[in-house]
């Protein structure tokens, strides 16, 4: 990673010094560190959306171990430096504000034009060995309202308004 963080750098023209930031104090850090931090948080967050739904444990993790996300930050990390550090070196140099607000918008524009999720679901179904016809789910889903379940995938809008 450090080879990306020095090419992205150069690139973009952003002094880059070392990766730093304290959990406890996102203010304290350097602009990029603010930009990074928040670049791979959105990232995570992605990972995290389609790893849950096509319902792998995000906990069990095969690089990361000890957290409940361990293995979202195994797939984030797969995608960080094609897609977060550059996001948050282009914030940086953009200084159009404040870089942790731009990189999350260069994150929402990046998802989309790559297809991002679509490209974890494919990546996900290889790794793990899943047929390419496999479902994800054969289980009915179901919604929860208050202490009453009720199914999804129905078009409530013609039923009387529930209280």
């Amino acid at each position: 990673m450090k080879k990306v963080y020095a090419a992205e750098a150069a690139r973009t023209g952003v002094y880059w010094d070392r990766r730093s930031y304290d959990p406890n104090d996102f203010d304290s850090s350097s602009p990029i560190n603010q930009a990074l931090t928040a670049a791979s948080a959105a990232l995570y967050g992605i990972a995290h959306a389609v790893v849950a739904g096509m319902g792998f444990v995000p906990a069990l993790g095969i690089i990361h171990t000890g957290t409940d996300r361990s293995f979202v930050y195994d797939i984030a990390d797969l995608y960080k430096a094609e897609i977060a550090i550059p996001a948050a070196f282009d914030a940086v140099a953009r200084n159009e504000g404040q870089p942790a607000i731009v990189v999350r918008r260069i994150m929402r524009d990046a998802v989309v034009e790559r297809r991002l999720m679509q490209r974890m679901v494919r990546d996900l179904k290889f790794v793990m060995s899943v047929p390419e016809d496999e479902p994800f789910s054969d289980a009915e889903l179901m919604l929860w309202s208050e202490l009453e379940v009720i199914a999804s995938g129905v078009n409530w809008a013609d039923d009387e308004v529930r209280t």
